[in-house]
């Protein structure tokens, strides 16, 4: 799996494949760039909310495991990209008249690439098989937060360089991440999984200011 990552085109097509194409923007930010903030975004959040863990307690490993699954699936999330070989615009995902159709036409051909690509190259393509097609769900509902916030820091990017063409993504961008806060304060807070490392839920709090902040 290494020689196909480092000779392979997937890490290439993941620098030359751009989002936000259809917009007029001053930067132009490759998936790779992309992941990598949602990466940071997601470590950094994790910090937050569940702080340092207690070697001393017997579900540290547990906890260690959940941290290091999230940011895989953050550095992976958007890998079917590379085998698709195109970034599909968010609004056209999510968009309420096919969305849930769309969605579900990509992943089935990105699962259908993946297991064609990557399943058959022993361990090490079945961890990133499943890294990009069966993350758990907890670890994507956590992951799909930060990757909101990946896209409201460009936003913001563009708006204070004076870009005023993102409305619409301005605001597709507000509300998931709205719902994604909620869904994650709701894991954190009803499952008791979560509860029993008394997670800090303020961030959560922050991100909404902030987002707030920005559309004022």
């Amino acid at each position: 799996m290494i020689r196909k990552m480092f000779e392979g085109a997937y890490l290439r097509q993941l620098d030359n494949i751009v989002q936000w194409s259809e917009m007029d923007v001053f930067q132009r930010e490759s998936v790779s760039q992309h992941s990598f903030k949602v990466a940071v975004f997601t470590r950094v959040l994790l910090q937050d909310i569940f702080g340092d863990i207690d070697e001393g307690d017997m579900r540290s490993a547990l906890l260690k495991d959940f941290k290091l699954r999230c940011t895989e699936y953050a550095l992976f999330h958007d890998f079917d990209e590379a085998l698709i070989r195109r970034d599909i615009s968010h609004v056209t995902k999510y968009n309420r008249f096919n969305g849930p159709e769309i969605r579900r036409n990509l992943n089935e051909l990105a699962d259908h690439l993946a297991k064609t690509e990557i399943l058959t190259d022993g361990s090490s393509g079945k961890f990133v098989y499943d890294a990009i097609i069966n993350p758990d769900g907890w670890v994507k509902r956590f992951v799909k937060l930060c990757d909101w916030l990946a896209m409201a820091f460009f936003i913001r990017r563009e708006m204070r360089m004076g870009n005023s063409n993102m409305r619409m993504e301005d605001t597709t961008v507000y509300n998931g991440i709205r719902v994604a806060v909620e869904d994650v304060r709701t894991m954190l807070m009803e499952n008791e999984w979560f509860k029993a490392f008394n997670p800090n839920t303020a961030p959560l709090e922050t991100i909404m200011n902030m987002i707030y902040e920005q559309r004022s």
